[in-house]
């Protein structure tokens, strides 16, 4: 028989301050999280193909224009890489 797994549970009221949006750029989509539930609050962003789960880069920051701005220089880096060669 096996042991039940510890996990932590984030209690309901305090689970919903996790806000998403998704910026598509040529063939790439970053999507950028927000989350209040820490203190200071946290910024992600994740940069993919579209249409693909493989993730090409990731980063966390402490403001929403920094995480937006690392997933864009990331993005116009490749649309740059690609260009050139």
């Amino acid at each position: 028989m096996s042991k039940r797994p510890n996990i932590a549970i984030v209690p309901k009221q305090r689970g919903t301050t996790l806000v998403k949006r998704t910026l598509t750029i040529g063939n790439h989509s970053a999507e950028l999280y927000s989350d209040s539930r820490t203190n200071p609050p946290l910024y992600h962003y994740i940069v993919t193909l579209k249409d693909s789960a493989d993730i090409i880069a990731w980063g966390q920051t402490s403001s929403a224009a920094e995480a937006e701005r690392g997933a864009l220089d990331f993005i116009h880096g490749l649309s740059e890489q690609a260009k050139a060669g």
